[in-house]
């Protein structure tokens, strides 16, 4: 007979870290672009300034975008977002009254 295990009990949780785009975060992101003296990537090779200009991107995106770590279990569903949750115990506490 086989035995069968939950999907909350057959793998561990995973923790990940997001980055929380919010309006105040991308103007943030955009002011720190503006000051940038980008003529500084003018004499480079094609290659060279790919990489620099991508790695300084990366870099300000580290510095000005906050991060979050959430945790996801095995047995979320990933079609269901936060306010439909909500929304599905709103109606699940009205239907218990």
């Amino acid at each position: 007979m086989p035995t069968y295990k939950t999907a909350l009990k057959s793998s561990k949780p995973v923790q990940k870290t997001v980055l929380q785009w919010t309006e105040d975060s991308v103007e943030a992101l955009k002011g720190c672009f503006l000051c940038t003296d980008w003529s500084i990537f003018h004499d480079l090779e094609l290659d060279e300034a790919t990489e620099t200009v991508t790695d300084y991107i990366k870099f300000c995106v580290d510095n000005v975008i906050p991060k979050k770590t959430i945790t996801h279990f095995p047995n979320n569903k990933p079609y269901i977002t936060k306010e439909e949750f909500g929304l599905d115990l709103l109606h699940l506490k009205s239907a218990l009254r």
